[in-house]
């Protein structure tokens, strides 16, 4: 048995650690990042390979083999898993649990009944930005001398145009072709948020947070992995996107 025919899978259940599972002859070399599917019990559960598996495994235990590879996702990237992982240790939470989180809870493909809820990106007329105040301005110019990560600390009271801030630096990074994420502290800020971005973006915004359904969180998702949305709005769960 060779090093790479053993592979280290973090499975959605509430255990501590990865699983080792064996490389199915009949599959592709797997790839960390990868979803898979792997028999757990008397079920079948994702998990996403983590590695190759190391292990020094007892002769007398059997293990069993990936079942498939799941189509419908693509793989994480290294930067994202490393994150996955790392909150895992953090917050002493099961790998698998976490990684979970990453994906929508429906396949894209699954039929559910139509809600009647209102659409979770209104239709609002676009609006002309203000002009910057001097204030605003060297604001904008201070965050946007940075080219690396960095931290910034935007002071001001209720009314202040702090917002108006956010909106001019996303203007300017959707200008050099990236993306953007704002995150809010409390889901009952995400409505008012939203009905400001979209007057400026108009359908670049997707949303995502807690009291979205289950539907709706998933075409949200596809919106911004597959590029159709450039903007994400949400609370903390909007980070595993």
């Amino acid at each position: 048995m060779t090093e790479t025919s053993l592979w280290k899978i973090a499975v959605d259940a509430p255990l501590p650690e990865a699983l080792t599972y064996l490389q199915a002859p009949d599959l592709p070399p797997l790839q960390r990042g990868q979803l898979v599917n792997v028999p757990l019990g008397k079920r079948v559960t994702k998990g996403l390979v983590l590695g190759p598996s190391t292990a020094t495994l007892d002769p007398e235990i059997k293990l069993k083999a990936v079942s498939s590879l799941d189509e419908e996702y693509p793989a994480l990237p290294e930067h994202f898993i490393k994150w996955l992982e790392w909150l895992a240790q953090y917050y002493i939470h099961p790998v698998g649990q976490v990684v979970h989180l990453a994906y929508p809870r429906l396949e894209r493909k699954e039929k559910v009944r139509k809600s009647k809820r209102p659409p979770v990106i209104p239709d609002i007329a676009a609006d002309t930005p203000p002009e910057l105040t001097p204030e605003q301005r060297q604001t904008v110019d201070a965050v946007a001398s940075f080219d690396q990560f960095s931290s910034h600390l935007v002071f001001g009271v209720t009314g202040s145009g702090k917002t108006e801030v956010y909106l001019h630096l996303l203007e300017q990074t959707l200008a050099k072709g990236k993306t953007g994420i704002v995150l809010v502290p409390e889901i009952s800020l995400t409505p008012q948020l939203i009905h400001r971005f979209v007057r400026r973006f108009g359908d670049k915004i997707a949303v995502l947070h807690s009291q979205l359904t289950d539907r709706e969180r998933t075409t949200q998702w596809w919106e911004i992995i597959e590029g159709r949305k450039s903007i994400l709005i949400g609370a903390r769960s909007a980070l595993f996107c």
